[in-house]
């Protein structure tokens, strides 16, 4: 990230989105703008301080101020993970990843799925998928190069 922002964002089990602009000293909730749904996974665009990406098990929602408000981009999608616990006991849950561009390009890992959007979010394709229905994901995105992207998976 290139601003001075300490901004971050969490999704809290059924309370939605919590945001924190002193780096983690105090937090406020900030999920207007995803109405009922809940958000599976967030991450931060590494070429826009300012957005922020999140998904529920069927939407795509957009921030273009830090995580206030939020907007729909996508639905009618795919995000469910089953409830899967991984090696160490803990819940396994969607995986977001943004790489840097314009569009931001989004994967998101989820169930047996791994999903790309080329247009930040509005439209999906599956590019892998693993056979099975009980997957936890891992994403990871190079910082030397953002077109490589590590993905890992368990059944």
């Amino acid at each position: 990230m290139t601003g001075t922002y300490a901004t971050l964002l969490a999704a809290v089990d059924l309370n939605g989105i919590y945001r924190s602009d002193d780096a983690g000293r105090t937090w406020a909730w900030s999920g207007i703008g995803l109405g009922t749904a809940l958000p599976q996974a967030i991450a931060a665009d590494p070429a826009n301080d300012e957005r922020f990406y999140a998904i529920s098990t069927t939407q795509v929602f957009s921030s273009s101020d830090r995580g206030r408000p939020w907007a729909v981009f996508g639905t009618g999608q795919d995000f469910r993970t089953p409830f899967v616990f991984d090696a160490t006991g803990n819940l396994s849950f969607p995986k977001l990843a943004v790489l840097p561009g314009s569009p931001a390009i989004l994967l998101v890992g989820a169930g047996p799925y791994l999903q790309r959007s080329a247009d930040g979010g509005t439209t999906w394709s599956r590019v892998y998928s693993a056979g099975g229905t009980e997957t936890g994901w891992s994403l990871a995105v190079d910082p030397a190069d953002p077109r490589r992207v590590w993905a890992g998976l368990f059944t």
